[in-house]
């Protein structure tokens, strides 16, 4: 049996990653039919029916997942299934259409199942910019979590300085004298255009510690604000270190200035490209698809824009057919199409993060 129930996993999750979503979804129904009581089959049908947008579907399937208070004897089930990974899902799934309440208390429950620290900080920040879609205020949303989980305010800060709220996060690190926290408290203020404080915060942290490199880099805005000349190329790269390391807000700026400067096409492609990874990771789709196109249209015979471009693209298009099928309900047409642009993005994520088998001596 054992070999049987994973052998179906294994198959629908490799069809998933490989783009065929129909198949994939068509394989964990036929599982569930045979293995009803195998939480991994009802997880990865949750998985899918919540990249589909279907909503209701995906709550169910994670819903069904969590009241598993034991796997089966004679399964092989993915470690800590029925906790934090399908617990998280609910919450995001009830901030998405703006059950506050029922996407704390899941939330809380996730956190308490949860050990990956990094990687819960991260979809902390990704539930925090839902409620905020959903019109709740960041200070609203940081007084929530500080009731709901044990944050501390570095935590907080950190959630907000992402949300943008850079002022809000400098006021909970102000006093701060540890290395990660005085970091924070250095892009707080050079993102608020007070960069000789900043330069300050940044030189208590030595060039050999874990955050040493990123304060160097912290300094060297720092003195590019400070210089009444900015090399464009020195911008750039400035720019795009920043973007890289999450600092989005001081990203932004150091990239416009590439545009407003009159740099060549290459150079202002290469900085609408980065503007646009600056745009999706803040979860503004349009605004990246934007980016995305300009940077094509100065450099078309770039292929990484072209591929850019269309990456942006599917995000919009799986959009509006998300929001079609909450106006018009369950609809073959638009479920059929909905997965056909799931498969698209899949194959397409896959490809990007396939090794590239080179020549060595090339």
């Amino acid at each position: 049996m054992e070999h049987s129930a994973v052998a179906c996993r294994d198959r629908c999750l490799d069809a998933y990653e490989k783009g065929d979503c129909a198949l994939a979804l068509e394989l964990v129904d036929q599982g569930l039919a045979r293995y009803d009581d195998y939480p991994d089959l009802y997880f990865l049908k949750g998985l899918m029916l919540q990249e589909l947008s279907l909503l209701p579907q995906a709550a169910a399937c994670f819903s069904r997942c969590t009241r598993f208070r034991q796997i089966p004897a004679g399964y092989d089930s993915w470690e800590g299934i029925t906790g934090y990974p399908s617990l998280f899902p609910l919450a995001e799934i009830s901030a998405r259409i703006g059950a506050v309440e029922a996407a704390a208390e899941f939330l809380q429950q996730a956190w308490a199942e949860g050990k990956d620290l990094a990687s819960r900080f991260d979809d902390l920040d990704r539930f925090a910019r839902l409620l905020h879609k959903r019109g709740l205020e960041p200070a609203a949303i940081a007084a929530l979590l500080q009731e709901r989980l044990p944050l501390d305010d570095m935590a907080v800060a950190r959630m907000l300085y992402r949300m943008g709220e850079v002022a809000a996060a400098l006021a909970r690190v102000e006093q701060a004298a540890d290395r990660p926290t005085l970091l924070l408290k250095g892009f707080c203020l050079l993102a608020l255009g007070r960069h000789e404080e900043a330069e300050k915060a940044f030189q208590w942290i030595p060039l050999d510690s874990p955050s040493g490199m990123e304060a160097l880099i912290g300094r060297l805005i720092c003195l590019w604000r400070s210089a009444a000349v900015h090399p464009l190329a020195i911008t750039k790269l400035l720019g795009e270190y920043a973007a890289d390391r999450g600092h989005l807000m001081v990203a932004k700026e150091l990239l416009r200035s590439v545009l407003e400067e009159g740099a060549d096409a290459p150079a202002a492609a290469a900085a609408h490209a980065c503007l646009c990874r600056v745009k999706a990771a803040r979860g503004d789709a349009e605004a990246a698809f934007t980016h995305s196109l300009a940077a094509m249209r100065l450099a078309p015979e770039n292929s990484a824009c072209a591929k850019a471009a269309v990456e942006q693209a599917l995000p919009q298009c799986r959009t509006l057919v998300a929001a079609a099928l909450a106006e018009e309900g369950e609809s073959a047409v638009l479920r059929h199409t909905a997965i056909q642009l799931l498969s698209t993005q899949c194959q397409i994520r896959r490809l990007r993060e396939a090794p590239v088998h080179g020549d060595e001596n090339a």
